[in-house]
């Protein structure tokens, strides 16, 4: 089950909640004050691999376009 991050805009309070993905609709209680006026936050996430390191970036210095 994936792990979501939410904000209660109740009491301000931050949290995860696991939530199925046919659930993803509902609302989501707080579970500080048990409000259910709470938003999904936009969640950062990283890779992690093995191997060699290669760095890449969203700009092409070599084409010259800026």
């Amino acid at each position: 089950m994936p792990l979501y991050e939410y904000h209660c805009d109740s009491c301000g309070a931050a949290f995860d909640a696991r939530v199925e993905d046919a659930d993803l609709d509902r609302p989501v209680e707080c579970p500080l004050c048990h409000s259910l006026e709470t938003q999904q936050d936009i969640s950062l996430f990283s890779v992690y691999g093995y191997g060699e390191s290669q760095e890449s970036s969203c700009s092409n210095e070599e084409s010259g376009f800026r």
